[in-house]
């Protein structure tokens, strides 16, 4: 029986929700930044730098760094699709402890019941 300790609640599934939820619009925003960086990119590479020769280490420079964002990123996004499954599993593993944790509670008081309701009427019998 549980001592109070990891006891299953439903604010340990309200959590789990709200951090899928989280991860969810981080990937979403991760992938909109992407975007972006994409545009920053094609803008730069579509831009001339006003002095040639300096202008085309800047410009391979900021194509470089482009396109370090976007691995970053693309890792960042790898990285919280691959949370799904652990918390996914996570919140079945609280919802089957709640389960049964429900089922002993109604195990006690159907035998609880069952000992108590006859009792009432050999109760009531006594006292007329």
């Amino acid at each position: 029986m549980y001592k109070g300790r990891g006891l299953p609640t439903r604010s340990k599934i309200q959590y789990l929700i709200h951090l899928d939820d989280c991860r969810r619009i981080a990937i979403s925003d991760l992938q909109h930044a992407g975007k972006i960086v994409d545009r920053a990119k094609l803008s730069v590479a579509s831009v001339d730098f006003c002095c040639q020769k300096t202008g085309e280490s800047d410009k391979t420079r900021a194509l470089e760094v482009f396109t370090g964002f976007r691995e970053d990123l693309e890792f960042l996004v790898d990285r919280l699709l691959s949370l799904e499954k652990p918390i996914t599993s996570a919140k079945e593993q609280i919802i089957e402890q709640m389960s049964l944790a429900q089922g002993q509670r109604a195990l006690v008081l159907t035998i609880a019941a069952a000992f108590s309701i006859p009792l009432s009427f050999v109760a009531v019998s006594l006292t007329d």
